[in-house]
Protein backbone atom coordinates (compact mmCIF):
# COMPACT_ATOMS: atom_id res chain seq x y z
CA UNK A 1 0.00 0.00 0.00
CA UNK A 2 1.23 3.50 -0.79
CA UNK A 3 0.84 6.37 1.64
CA UNK A 4 -1.80 8.74 0.31
CA UNK A 5 -1.59 12.37 1.43
CA UNK A 6 -4.01 15.32 1.44
CA UNK A 7 -2.78 18.86 2.12
CA UNK A 8 -5.15 21.24 3.86
CA UNK A 9 -6.00 24.72 2.64
CA UNK A 10 -3.11 26.35 4.53
CA UNK A 11 -0.65 24.47 2.34
CA UNK A 12 0.10 25.66 -1.19
CA UNK A 13 -1.26 23.41 -3.95
CA UNK A 14 2.17 23.80 -5.57
CA UNK A 15 3.59 21.52 -2.87
CA UNK A 16 1.11 18.79 -3.87
CA UNK A 17 2.11 19.22 -7.51
CA UNK A 18 5.83 18.97 -6.71
CA UNK A 19 5.24 15.93 -4.51
CA UNK A 20 3.36 14.18 -7.33
CA UNK A 21 6.29 14.90 -9.65
CA UNK A 22 8.38 12.96 -7.11
CA UNK A 23 6.04 9.95 -7.31
CA UNK A 24 4.08 10.68 -4.15
CA UNK A 25 0.29 10.34 -4.06
CA UNK A 26 -0.66 13.84 -2.89
CA UNK A 27 -3.72 16.01 -3.53
CA UNK A 28 -4.60 19.37 -2.05
CA UNK A 29 -7.72 20.93 -0.60
CA UNK A 30 -7.36 23.59 -3.31
CA UNK A 31 -7.49 20.99 -6.08
CA UNK A 32 -10.51 19.33 -4.50
CA UNK A 33 -12.42 22.58 -3.93
CA UNK A 34 -12.38 21.97 -0.19
CA UNK A 35 -10.83 25.20 1.03
CA UNK A 36 -13.72 26.42 3.15
CA UNK A 37 -13.94 23.43 5.46
CA UNK A 38 -13.28 23.65 9.19
CA UNK A 39 -10.24 21.85 10.56
CA UNK A 40 -12.35 18.90 11.72
CA UNK A 41 -14.09 18.77 8.34
CA UNK A 42 -10.66 18.73 6.65
CA UNK A 43 -9.65 15.73 8.75
CA UNK A 44 -12.97 13.99 8.07
CA UNK A 45 -12.63 14.68 4.35
CA UNK A 46 -9.08 13.38 4.13
CA UNK A 47 -9.93 10.33 6.21
CA UNK A 48 -12.96 9.51 4.07
CA UNK A 49 -10.57 9.38 1.11
CA UNK A 50 -8.05 7.28 3.06
CA UNK A 51 -5.53 10.12 2.95
CA UNK A 52 -3.19 11.33 5.67
CA UNK A 53 -3.71 15.03 6.34
CA UNK A 54 -0.65 17.27 6.00
CA UNK A 55 -1.03 20.59 7.81
CA UNK A 56 1.00 23.50 9.16
CA UNK A 57 -1.71 24.13 11.75
CA UNK A 58 0.03 21.99 14.35
CA UNK A 59 -1.50 23.45 17.52
CA UNK A 60 -5.11 22.99 16.40
CA UNK A 61 -4.55 19.55 14.92
CA UNK A 62 -2.71 18.24 17.99
CA UNK A 63 -5.82 19.19 19.96
CA UNK A 64 -8.15 17.64 17.37
CA UNK A 65 -6.11 14.42 17.33
CA UNK A 66 -6.37 14.16 21.14
CA UNK A 67 -10.10 14.86 21.02
CA UNK A 68 -10.70 12.25 18.33
CA UNK A 69 -8.64 9.67 20.25
CA UNK A 70 -10.65 10.33 23.42
CA UNK A 71 -13.89 9.85 21.46
CA UNK A 72 -12.41 6.79 19.69
CA UNK A 73 -13.01 8.48 16.37
CA UNK A 74 -10.72 7.11 13.66
CA UNK A 75 -8.75 9.13 11.13
CA UNK A 76 -6.32 8.22 8.35
CA UNK A 77 -3.43 10.02 10.05
CA UNK A 78 -2.02 13.51 10.49
CA UNK A 79 1.39 14.85 9.49
CA UNK A 80 2.19 18.11 11.26
CA UNK A 81 4.66 20.70 10.07
CA UNK A 82 5.71 23.03 12.84
CA UNK A 83 7.02 25.52 10.28
CA UNK A 84 5.22 27.08 7.34
CA UNK A 85 5.75 25.25 4.07
CA UNK A 86 6.47 28.17 1.76
CA UNK A 87 8.23 27.92 -1.60
CA UNK A 88 11.69 27.96 -0.03
CA UNK A 89 10.81 24.79 1.92
CA UNK A 90 8.95 22.83 -0.78
CA UNK A 91 11.91 20.65 -1.83
CA UNK A 92 12.77 19.86 1.80
CA UNK A 93 9.12 19.08 2.58
CA UNK A 94 8.84 16.74 -0.41
CA UNK A 95 12.02 14.97 0.74
CA UNK A 96 10.55 14.62 4.21
CA UNK A 97 7.32 13.21 2.81
CA UNK A 98 9.31 10.73 0.72
CA UNK A 99 11.13 9.54 3.85
CA UNK A 100 7.86 9.17 5.74
CA UNK A 101 6.29 7.25 2.82
CA UNK A 102 9.34 4.95 2.68
CA UNK A 103 8.89 4.09 6.36
CA UNK A 104 5.10 4.07 6.68
CA UNK A 105 2.34 2.87 4.43
CA UNK A 106 -0.36 3.33 7.07
CA UNK A 107 -0.65 6.13 9.62
CA UNK A 108 -4.18 5.37 10.80
CA UNK A 109 -4.85 7.20 14.08
CA UNK A 110 -1.23 8.40 14.15
CA UNK A 111 0.01 11.97 14.44
CA UNK A 112 3.53 12.44 13.11
CA UNK A 113 5.77 15.51 12.87
CA UNK A 114 7.22 16.23 9.42
CA UNK A 115 10.14 18.31 10.68
CA UNK A 116 12.36 15.43 11.92
CA UNK A 117 12.12 13.85 8.45
CA UNK A 118 13.43 16.96 6.70
CA UNK A 119 17.17 16.76 6.12
CA UNK A 120 19.16 19.64 7.45
CA UNK A 121 21.53 21.35 5.00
Amino acid sequence: MTLRIYTDEDTSPRLASLARASDLDVVSAHERGATRLTDEEQLSYSSAEGRVLLTCNASDFRRIARDWAERRRAHAGIILSYRQLGPSRFAAAVGGLQRIAALHDDLTNTTLALDPFIERA
